[in-house]
């Protein structure tokens, strides 16, 4: 599957991962995708049929996966379908603290319900 590339985002919720993907999207990979557990819901096993769906078509060069993939055994299950493909996997690591990403989430959370929930 020449051309075919997986990048997987790795931060802590609320670190900035979605916006991120977009701009790597929109900037480098316009013909690729975005599959997000933000979208889907459910684990992360969950998406990996329409990972393997969308890499075997012909229609997206680059899925991006945006999720927390904090663990190497998060980010495990993507690893071992690239390799059985044969397709290029590569890693983009958002750094921040766990405080600023707490601050964030925080902020969120009053913008949406106008309330901290604790």
């Amino acid at each position: 599957m020449k051309g075919k590339k997986i990048i997987v985002i790795v931060g802590f919720p609320s670190s900035g991962k979605s916006t991120y993907a977009k701009k790597l999207l929109s900037k480098y990979h316009k013909n690729g995708i975005i599959l997000s557990r933000d979208i889907t819901g459910g684990i992360i096993t969950d998406i990996l049929p329409k990972l393997k769906e969308i890499l075997e078509s012909k229609k997206k060069s680059t899925v991006i996966i945006d999720n927390t993939n904090i663990t190497k055994d998060a980010r495990k299950p993507f690893i071992e379908l690239a390799n059985n493909l044969n397709i290029a996997i590569e890693a983009h690591y958002i750094i921040n603290t766990i405080e600023d990403s707490q601050i964030k989430t925080l902020h969120r959370m009053f913008e949406r319900y106008k309330h901290i929930y604790i």
